[in-house]
């Protein structure tokens, strides 16, 4: 039995390497013999196992790097644009006023029509969006008297009282305004030379995204001006385009101080 078994043992390793044995002393060689078809079949299997396990182990230890994904751009939609209100088309509305004789300020005052009867999802109140602001100013007067005048018109509309103030862009809660100025020139002969302005103007207070002036008082209120009083009565008016838009409480607590 021992024989037969180092027989089977030195065949096998003359099948694997028959190199080893031509070095050899012929007396130990053992007898060339060819591989069966089983044998060389076996030997494939075996060699085919080993290179599959071997790519296996090597697809375990080598990490693939994560695709990069291209960023996609950022769209602008209903609900960022007006905080859950999806109100993206705006509205528009008039506010008009005669300015009476002989007066050079004159005040009015106009009900939010956002500020009552509107209720926002909870934590949340509905505010006025101001996108644009168009003026109308009543045209200068014609001037009778031969002399050097400086004539003014402006409007100012607000989110505070304006009685006890003569508005302009230094207070604080002005957040539209419009004012021109038109001086007339005479000769020596009498002659006059002026110039020609128009009476309709458009402020634009969004920004490059979209977004508005928020207005959160019950009232707007607007200062209509003229230097030097109109000998009559003269209209004014004021176009707001605007929508509806969602804040949180506490951003529509602070809008509310800082607009009275």
């Amino acid at each position: 039995m021992e024989r037969e078994e180092l027989s089977r043992l030195a065949e096998w390793e003359f099948l694997i390497n028959p190199n080893s044995y031509e070095s050899e002393s012929s007396s130990h060689a053992m007898p060339k013999r060819k591989a069966t078809k089983k044998q060389l079949r076996n030997l494939a299997k075996g060699r085919a196992i080993r290179k599959r396990n071997l790519l296996r182990k090597r697809k375990r230890t080598i990490r693939s790097k994560p695709k990069r994904k291209m960023a996609k751009r950022r769209r602008t939609n209903g609900t960022s644009l007006t905080g859950g209100t999806k109100d993206v088309n705006p509205q528009l509305i008039t506010f008009s006023w005669q300015h009476p004789l002989a007066t050079a300020s004159h005040n009015v005052n106009f009900h939010n029509p956002v500020a009552k009867g509107i209720f926002a999802q909870r934590n949340y109140a509905t505010v006025m969006e101001v996108l644009k602001v168009i003026f109308y100013i009543a045209p200068y007067e014609d001037l009778s008297l031969a002399v050097q005048t400086l004539r003014l018109r402006r409007c100012c509309v607000s989110t505070s009282d304006l009685t006890t103030v003569t508005a302009d862009a230094r207070i604080p809660t002005v957040f539209a305004l419009h004012e021109d100025s038109l001086y007339d020139a005479f000769t020596a002969l009498g002659s006059m030379a002026t110039g020609s302005i128009p009476s309709v103007y458009e402020q634009d207070l969004t920004d490059g995204a979209g977004h508005g002036i928020l207005v959160a008082s019950d009232y707007i209120y607007i200062q209509s001006r003229v230097y030097p009083v109109f000998a009559g009565a003269c209209e004014f008016a004021v176009k707001i385009l605007y929508r509806f838009k969602n804040v949180g409480v506490t951003e529509y607590v602070g809008i509310v101080q800082s607009q009275q």
